[in-house]
């Protein structure tokens, strides 16, 4: 991983000695460097068809690229790779996620595993 800093503008305007100005501030953030994203699918038609996409992250126009080596294992194999897994469920651990698309924007409830040991 690597910090980095960012300049934020808040969103308001103040007004001040007769000027609207906006507020600065600095943000640190991490971000991966050379990350692996793997993927698990119910169904490895499902897993073909994604081996042939590519993700783009437009906030940082960062592209992650497609594999196309399918690997085939059980869920505790997979739980096994090292790194952090989104566990999609309601649970106490449970934060949101997002909104479902497909399901009128309902919300998403998941939590964050590290080598299968929750963070929270």
């Amino acid at each position: 991983m690597d910090s980095q800093q960012e300049v934020t503008q808040t969103r308001g305007w103040e007004y001040k000695n007769r000027t609207f100005i906006r507020e600065r501030s600095i943000l640190k953030r991490s971000i991966l460097l050379h990350p692996v994203l793997s993927l698990a699918f119910e169904k490895e038609e499902d897993a073909v068809i994604a081996s042939k996409q590519h993700v783009c992250v437009c906030r940082n126009e960062d592209i992650l690229l497609p594999e196309s080596e399918i690997i085939v294992m059980e869920e505790d194999q997979f739980s096994q790779l090292p790194g952090f897994e989104l566990r999609f469920g309601d649970s106490e651990q449970s934060f949101l996620v997002g909104y479902n698309r497909f399901d009128d924007n309902s919300p998403m409830f998941g939590w964050i595993e590290f080598n299968g040991q929750s963070l929270l």
